[in-house]
């Protein structure tokens, strides 16, 4: 029903949950946290640019022949107002024709460009993830969260330092 998304932020809210309700004191005393915003990184990294316009290179011609029929179809419209008899049959055939064909296509559209942008962005998140569990170790973290973020203190945001290394790694 929720689907992989809300599993992984659910269980990596309820894995902090869990965490800091063992031992709040001791842990919320020694515990060191940081968060990484996934949705910055993406926009804000060399590597999310770049797949960005990839991917509004590889969808542009299509969008184009969407935007034509969709003026074809504002054409058509217009030309039913005043149809009558034989005319306006044919009219409004082609432009039902159409504008299923125009659905047609921005669903399929869409899907592909989804489809495109997940595994794109799972390369990204691939070279993401050792570079955060490369910092962590470093800088000896105790727990990195990337998803299921309501709210944190600037202070732990480490998003930037990832988004440089990612800018380095290539």
């Amino acid at each position: 029903m929720f689907g992989k998304k809300f599993i992984y932020t659910a269980g990596n809210t309820l894995l902090a949950a869990l965490v800091l309700s063992l031992s709040p004191a001791a842990f919320a005393k020694d515990a060191k946290i940081a968060i990484v915003r996934g949705d910055v990184l993406f926009k804000k990294s060399t590597a999310g640019k770049k797949a960005a316009k990839k991917l509004q290179a590889e969808f542009a011609a299509r969008k184009k022949q969407i935007r034509a029929k969709q003026k074809k179809l504002a054409s058509l419209s217009k030309g039913l107002r005043g149809a009558t008899g034989d005319k306006a049959l044919k009219k409004r055939s082609e432009f039902i024709k159409l504008q299923q064909s125009l659905k047609l296509d921005q669903i399929s559209y869409i899907r592909d460009m989804r489809i495109r942008q997940t595994q794109e962005l799972k390369k990204i998140q691939k070279k993401a993830e050792k570079i955060i569990r490369a910092i962590a170790k470093k800088e000896k973290y105790d727990m990195v969260l990337t998803q299921g973020i309501v709210y944190n203190n600037k202070a732990v945001d480490i998003t930037n330092k990832v988004v440089s290394a990612l800018d380095k790694a290539k």
